[in-house]
């Protein structure tokens, strides 16, 4: 009798600590969606997001360079920008206006984050099933593609008539970035399309258990980023505002449009600096003049230095700038590309390129924007649950999440 007694209570003893050491299901930390590895948790996606115009592709074009590092290049550009014939061509609601404000906010901040944390984890079906929504099923003759040369990151847009079988180049494509996306232990994603909506990404990422990124912020001078949108023939794609001629009018117009970019990016600093720990902000001059120690802090987050690979391209670029004369340079290479230039001179160009009376709108809407994004930034609700978002359409969800314009 005592020999069973003691069997039972060594039984018991056993299923306890074994109980004790292995967790449960509902105490065991979100596993990597997409079934990527657990490697994706150690090495958190970096979440490029700045404005347009604010040097944070060139701060891709480094991060490339790292062999063990997957960059992905404007994922939401092909779901959201609006087609040249804008006129011509169906689009949805969560496209970008005709005329998007300074900040390129989304129309559906909700739908556009969880895409963009489903990539950032190696999931492509998410912006997979987005694009056919945006375009294959309302009957779009004319859609962006990846870029046809590999060695250039983007899109381009095509008709039907070009590419006849553009669904399947971009479902080939994406295929393909998952694949290499799950061969790499690091991943790096650059936005221009969430600025404001920092915060926002940061909830999806609570409420639907992704992975914690590393948000990177990359900010420019506002007189500078105006500067260097008002170069394009189409400045309406990259968000500006409509000129008159007439200077009180464009005044107004200058002063609105610095007005929403300051407070966007004053917004998504807040949340970063909230958050306390996996952001860091970079300045277009730091990336330009000492982009070594940028790139340090950026790795510090991984827990190593940068490789050998990135800090050579870092050096043959730097030594390659110290040539380049400070000149105006009109090129596609140098307007949209990350071609060596002189650094000083870029980074001052705003002061020649702009007039007084431009200079001084873009200021003076700044000091208003910094008071509108603590009390004129409001939302019909601080925070959307999981639950909540489960019986919510997309399209209300998205509604409710768009800032009011500023007046």
């Amino acid at each position: 009798m005592y020999i069973r007694l003691l069997q039972y209570i060594t039984i018991q003893n056993y299923i306890l600590k074994k109980n004790t050491r292995s967790p449960t299901a509902s105490s065991m930390p979100p596993q990597p969606r997409g079934g990527a590895s657990s490697r994706l948790q150690q090495n958190p996606a970096a979440v490029i997001m700045s404005h347009g115009r604010s040097g944070a592709m060139l701060l891709l074009e480094f991060l490339r360079q790292d062999p063990e590092m997957w960059t992905f290049f404007e994922p939401l550009q092909s779901i959201r920008q609006m087609p040249p014939h804008l006129l011509k061509v169906h689009a949805g609601r969560c496209r970008d206006n005709a005329f998007p404000d300074a900040a390129m906010s989304p129309a559906c901040p909700l739908r556009d984050s969880t895409v963009l944390l489903a990539l950032a984890s190696c999931e492509t079906e998410s912006l997979q099933t987005t694009w056919y929504q945006e375009n294959d099923l309302t009957a779009g003759t004319e859609q962006w593609i990846p870029h046809p040369n590999p060695h250039l990151p983007g899109l381009e847009y095509r008709s039907t008539r070009e590419h006849p079988n553009l669904a399947s180049l971009f479902s080939k494509d994406l295929i393909r970035q998952r694949r290499a996306c799950l061969e790499r232990p690091r991943r790096a994603i650059k936005t221009i399309r969430l600025n404001g909506y920092l915060e926002t990404l940061l909830n999806v990422t609570i409420d639907g258990r992704f992975n914690p990124p590393l948000v990177i912020q990359v900010l420019r001078e506002p007189t500078a980023v105006f500067a260097s949108r008002k170069q394009f023939k189409e400045p309406r794609l990259f968000g500006m505002p409509r000129m008159s001629g007439s200077r009180r009018k464009d005044e107004a117009s200058i002063r609105r449009w610095a007005k929403y970019l300051c407070a966007a990016s004053i917004r998504d600093t807040n949340a970063g600096k909230a958050r306390g720990r996996l952001f860091e902000r970079v300045w277009f001059y730091e990336l330009l003049s000492k982009p070594r120690e940028v790139l340090s802090n950026v790795y510090r987050h991984y827990g190593r230095r940068p490789p050998v690979q990135v800090l050579d391209y870092v050096d043959r670029w730097l030594e390659r700038n110290l040539k380049m004369p400070a000149v105006e340079n009109t090129t596609w290479q140098y307007l949209f590309g990350t071609s060596p230039r002189n650094a000083k001179y870029v980074i001052n160009r705003w002061k020649r390129a702009l007039a007084q009376w431009e200079i001084d709108a873009v200021t003076a809407g700044c000091a208003k924007g910094k008071k509108w994004a603590r009390t004129g930034w409001t939302t019909r609700a601080p925070l959307f649950s999981a639950d909540e978002i489960g019986v919510q359409t997309m399209a209300s969800v998205g509604a409710a999440w768009r800032p009011k314009r500023p007046k």
